[in-house]
């Protein structure tokens, strides 16, 4: 997937309502049915002010191990004293669940960038960062060295 489809707000059925025209579980991105004339209005869909029915997913959140990105960034961050911290730049060796080790689209999950296992080396959270692209990786790698 492209950063900017993971970047796409998406919304997760969470309860059912009456006449809904979607499952518990379901996945809702910008498209809609028209149909769904209670919770969208003539500017598409309103889930957000829906907040007991619609959850906001976080872009990494119920994502397919495939859909994962292999490059991410971290901006616009500040220390304790509202200092800037520099951006950070990574590449993704590994995508996997923070439970067992294994990928599961419904958990909360971690990546690694160096040494791989559950218990040894730098294994993180997708919070706080969001995919970029390889050419914006390698721009900021350049920009390291000058």
């Amino acid at each position: 997937m492209t950063t900017e489809e993971l970047l796409k707000p998406r919304y997760k059925v969470i309860a059912d309502y009456p006449k809904s025209l979607y499952h518990v579980g379901d996945i809702l991105n910008a498209g809609w049915r028209s149909e769904d004339l209670i919770y969208c209005d003539h500017d598409g869909p309103r889930w957000r002010d829906y907040p007991h029915l619609f959850k906001k997913l976080e872009w990494w959140e119920d994502r397919k191990i495939e859909d994962m990105p292999e490059y991410l960034k971290q901006t616009g961050m500040v220390d304790g004293a509202d200092n800037p911290i520099p951006d950070w730049y990574l590449k993704v060796k590994k995508h996997f669940n923070a439970g067992n080790g294994e990928w599961r689209d419904d958990s909360i999950n971690i990546f690694c960038i160096d040494k791989c296992d559950r218990t040894i080396g730098t294994n993180m959270s997708y919070s706080g960062f969001e995919p970029t692209t390889r050419e914006e990786y390698e721009q900021h790698q350049l920009s390291k060295t000058k």
